[in-house]
């Protein structure tokens, strides 16, 4: 007799006898032979009272010397010898029980199974009934390992390109002279006609400074965001004067730089928004 032999005859028994086993006498039952299982299937052992209610979730004791009575009676259940008091166990043994072979539960799970017509069998939470699912018909085709493998290999590569499209920043444009010398009278604060070319001579020469050094500010720290980063340095410029300007447009003017050209077209635009 092994661990299969005893569980089988044990619900060959229950099923035929399903007016007196409960669900306790399962319980115990199983952790016998558990308990066997674990000490080498030797020919008797312990079975300490509060061990086996613990095991079980048995609560108080009346419950658990009925239940291992009726084991007893039952003859699957041998007693050795009874416990002497409370601080020693019994001893018994697992017994075949001759009786316990039964067809009945055999005969019930056959005709059942061909009672159905072919599919998968699944129960449901809610009932005892079986789902009759008609089965897959379509044709498997075999599998390329090539193939498969190729796919998998595929699957990777794309998940982690994936990965590092999340983690990479999308980089950005930096701007034009013109554009950067437009956004930033947008925002700097009293600006008037008077005044607008001074600003545009400062912000011009604000974005050869940074253009020059790589993006980069007066303290060489990358400009992430160029806009973010007028906004926070306007506070700190003034206009240019207009000896300023002067000098440096004859200058321009001599080395023919086209970039005098550029500011009178950006100062045309900012004047037509005060005319």
């Amino acid at each position: 007799m092994n661990g299969y032999d005893l569980h089988r005859q044990w619900f060959d028994f229950a099923f035929a006898n399903q007016g007196l086993v409960t669900p306790t006498h399962t319980a115990m039952y199983a952790w016998f032979v558990e308990l066997n299982n674990r000490m080498g299937w030797v020919d008797q052992f312990n079975c300490p009272a509060s061990q086996t209610m613990a095991a079980i979730g048995v609560k108080h004791h009346s419950t658990y010397k009925k239940t291992f009575d009726d084991l007893v009676e039952f003859g699957f259940v041998k007693v050795i010898e009874e416990a002497k008091n409370q601080w020693t166990a019994c001893v018994i043994a697992l017994s075949k029980n001759d009786e316990a072979r039964s067809e009945a539960l055999d005969k019930a799970i056959a005709r059942h199974m061909s009672e159905q017509p072919q599919g998968t069998y699944q129960g449901t939470p809610q009932g005892t009934c079986d789902i009759n699912k008609p089965l897959n018909l379509e044709t498997l085709k075999p599998l390329n390992l090539k193939t498969e493998a190729r796919k998998e290999e595929n699957f990777d590569v794309v998940e982690d390109s994936k990965k590092k499209e999340k983690n990479v920043a999308p980089k950005k444009e930096k701007p034009g002279v013109e554009e950067f010398v437009e956004y930033g009278l947008g925002v700097v604060p009293g600006l008037s006609q008077g005044n607008t070319e001074g600003w545009m001579f400062t912000l011009r020469s604000k974005f050869n400074a940074w253009s020059e050094n790589g993006w980069k500010d007066g303290f060489n720290k990358p400009i992430r965001n160029w806009k973010t980063k007028i906004q926070s340095t306007i506070p700190y410029l003034k206009p240019a004067s207009n000896a300023v300007i002067n000098q440096t447009r004859e200058q321009r003017i001599a080395t023919g730089d086209p970039m005098d050209n550029l500011a009178q077209q950006i100062l045309n635009n900012a004047g037509k928004v005060y005319s």
